[in-house]
């Protein structure tokens, strides 16, 4: 029961997450109207928007009646059985309100919306009231895709999901009532399914504003997850150990994950470290399900490897016990921002090269995306490659998630990103490659 008792008045307040963090009522009008004024307020002072938390949590299913035709998320948590369906259909009220009422004020104010959810089909209809979503599906997904491209045991990744056409699966499953735009499991799918519900039908409008992201401080860090411990069919079940010995190896990894991310179309949201190669090891005997495991995402930037820098930052907090929140082994000894900022080698100069080229390359940031054959590159779909186009510029990105070398291509166009030697002949473990056709 999350419902709790105010003091020893007779008034009770809901509370999903603890007593201490009471739900705001949203069907009262006065409480959408003190959220608008707030954020009214900031708007006025000059930002350009929000990013607002937790959106499927203002109206959970057991939170408010459920009236006739309202549409329910189901969404049980499957290791603690914890009940997080939601309202969907009041939760796009309330949002399509704030959006228009932000935007009387100022058009231009831009508003990303968090669903905890990797379901795309559950997230994408926040799109009718939100100009973006983080991007949970293919989090999950490409990192997926390219922790199996480092086991000989998976000879594809056609499972995870991201080429188009790649899974028939119906779009909701977990929904009591169905969605107005469903699809397959892939990428180029889910990506139609945000731009109808953001323009009410248009499949390539492109209105949708994708929020992919490569990590965040809910969940594992992108260099564990792109070498996390798989299944017999291939699910990431823990995340992976970031060690000096395999270093090397898993930044490049890491770093062929991460072009996906800035590759696509969209926003590209880099979590903070995420570019240094920080690393989320669990600790010895820990799980993902331990209480306050979130501390292991949220370990101090890394300005220098001495953690002598003035912006250095350390805490405390106290949960299930206090934890003295530090650089771990593995992160103590990580060089910072100032050590890979010298030389070209790093594995920030070579995520620098990614996030250059797409704030340089219009149609990388605006462009219409296409998936490419995967028959062009002898049927291997260790291959994620696609197109991008605006205007008459077309760029092809090609990142192997493989872990040994594709030889005997013929790609067309001039190069103009490679990273670990990716030419338009070979496309060695984890490399890189885009071309201007």
């Amino acid at each position: 029961d999350n419902w709790y008792q105010y003091s020893n008045y007779n008034y009770y307040y809901y509370g999903k997450f603890a007593s201490s963090m009471p739900e705001l009522n949203f069907d009262y009008q006065k409480t959408r109207d003190k959220i608008v004024d707030i954020m009214s307020h900031w708007v006025n002072a000059g930002v350009n928007g929000f990013r607002i938390d937790a959106v499927k949590h203002a109206y959970m299913k057991e939170e408010v009646a459920t009236a006739a035709g309202d549409k329910i998320i189901k969404d049980t948590d499957a290791l603690t059985g914890q009940d997080y369906s939601s309202n969907l259909t009041k939760n796009l009220h309330l949002f399509r309100e704030i959006n228009a009422r932000l935007k009387a004020i100022d058009p231009n104010v831009f508003i990303v919306g968090e669903n905890f959810d990797g379901h795309a089909y559950h997230v994408a209809p926040y799109y009718e009231g939100l100009d973006s979503m983080l991007n949970f599906y293919m989090y999950y997904n490409l990192s997926q895709a390219t922790s199996m491209g480092g086991h000989t045991k998976y000879d594809t990744w056609s499972k995870a999901a991201i080429v188009s056409g790649a899974n028939t699966s119906g779009s909701d499953t977990f929904s009591e009532a169905g969605l107005s735009y469903g699809g397959k499991w892939n990428y180029n799918d889910t990506f139609i399914a945000y731009n109808k519900y953001r323009s009410e039908g248009a499949a390539t409008s492109g209105e949708a504003v994708d929020s992919l992201f490569t990590s965040n401080h809910d969940i594992t860090r992108a260099i564990n997850q792109s070498i996390g411990w798989l299944n017999d069919i291939g699910e990431i079940t823990r995340p992976g150990e970031v060690t000096l010995a395999n270093k090397t190896l898993v930044e490049k990894q890491a770093i062929a994950y991460m072009s996906g991310i800035i590759l696509l179309p969209g926003l590209s949201w880099i979590y903070y470290g995420d570019e240094l190669g920080l690393a989320s090891n669990l600790p010895t005997g820990a799980t993902l399900q331990d209480p306050n495991i979130d501390r292991i995402f949220r370990q101090p930037m890394k300005w220098d490897k001495e953690g002598n820098d003035s912006r250095t930052t350390q805490y405390s907090f106290t949960g299930a016990q206090t934890f003295d929140v530090a650089w771990d082994d593995y992160n103590a000894v990580l060089d910072g921002v100032s050590e890979q900022n010298v030389g070209t080698a790093s594995m920030l100069s070579r995520m620098k090269k990614l996030t250059a080229l797409k704030s340089a390359t219009d149609a990388l940031k605006y462009g219409s995306y296409a998936p490419l054959p995967l028959s062009q590159y002898a049927n291997n779909k260790s291959v994620f490659a696609f197109k991008r186009t605006l205007g008459s510029d077309t760029y092809n990105v090609y990142i192997s998630l493989w872990h040994s070398n594709i030889s005997g291509l013929n790609l067309p166009g001039t190069v103009v990103l490679s990273l670990e030697g990716a030419s338009k002949t070979t496309l060695p473990a984890w490399g890189v490659l885009v071309t201007k056709l």
